[in-house]
């Protein structure tokens, strides 16, 4: 078992034909990218403070890596995923994918902490010192 990422996808179903291709896993870089987007820049001695402008999208920017299906289309074509084009979709379609993130997430977890993961890292044991 590797102690590191490997750069792994999921195709994840979003409803009317649409789906959302995302990370499998996170490296460390990616999931303290996630922590600290969603906080707004403060001072010494400030208190964090959530910027709720990128709670959630934080999230979805950093798992996700495509998009497909005819809702992502415009005259014929595939629109590419980019954040500003993120950015441009319709709440409820932006909540579909967060959902479908969201429940990735729980399902990626839930999977390591039962040991079902290739991820997962076994139980620490004490040394034999």
């Amino acid at each position: 078992m590797s102690n590191f990422v490997k750069p792994e996808t999921e195709r994840l179903d979003i409803g009317g034909g649409d789906y959302i291709v995302v990370k499998k896993r996170l490296n460390v870089r990616e999931a303290r990218k996630i922590m600290a987007r969603q906080m707004k820049p403060m001072s010494i001695g400030e208190k964090p403070q959530l910027d709720y402008e990128q709670v959630g999208i934080a999230q979805v920017s950093v798992y996700l890596l495509e998009w497909g299906g005819p809702g992502f289309t415009e005259d014929g074509r595939t629109v590419p995923y980019t954040e500003g084009a993120l950015d441009d979709l319709d709440p409820d379609v932006f909540a579909r994918i967060f959902k479908a993130v969201e429940g990735h997430i729980a399902n990626e977890e839930r999977a390591e902490k039962n040991g079902t993961s290739e991820t997962a890292s076994p139980a620490i044991s004490p040394s034999a010192a």
